[in-house]
Formats: structure tokens, sequence, C-alpha cells
């Protein structure tokens, strides 16, 4: 868990909306887990930090290929995946998409 990620936990309960999972666990053989999930309304949140940097999950094609797989995965479970960047944490897109869909 990520000090990104904290931070976003914090927004969540100042906007008032209902409190997710953290590290939800949504495939039992691959041991996949969420940054954040809703289970109920099949709804998940990845944050992705450290985009202008050279982490494994922009710069190492093998560790993207994960993502996606994994991402693809969930979908074809049913899952609604957000994706967000550090950025759109920090700046309230993040939560407002999710003000958004609990309307």
């Amino acid at each position: 868990m990520s000090q990104l990620e904290d931070s976003f936990e914090l927004q969540i309960r100042a906007a008032g909306l209902p409190k997710p999972v953290r590290e939800f666990r949504f495939h039992d053989v691959r041991k996949w887990r969420f940054d954040f999930a809703y289970p109920e309304n099949m709804w998940a949140v990845e944050i992705h930090g450290g985009g202008w940097v050279s982490g494994g999950h922009n710069r190492n094609a093998k560790v993207m290929w994960r993502d996606y797989e994994k991402l693809n995965t969930a979908q074809e479970l049913g899952w609604r995946v957000l994706q967000f960047t550090g950025d759109q944490v920090q700046d309230g897109v993040a939560v407002n998409t999710l003000e958004r869909l609990f309307k």
C-alpha cells in the first residue's frame, strides 16, 4: 500500500462515499488484487503511481502484459475497473469519478 492509496482513501472518506475494500483479492487462482474494490457493485480502482518515472509498470513489457492480462480477466468476470494516475488522485479527478458513479 502506498501513500498515494492512503491519500485516495482519505478523499473517499471526506467525500462521504462508501468505504471500499483495500487490496481486494478478486481471483483465487492468480491471487490478483485490486487496490480498491466495491465487490457488491463489482467496481474496482487501480492507482498507478510513478507515471513519469522508469518503474516496472511503464518500462518493462512483461510487467505491462501481466497488468493487461489481470485487467482483461477482471472485465471478463464482470468487473468495471477504473484506473487513475497519481496526478488524478492528487487533483481530485479520481474521487470525483467515484462520486459520479455513486449518484
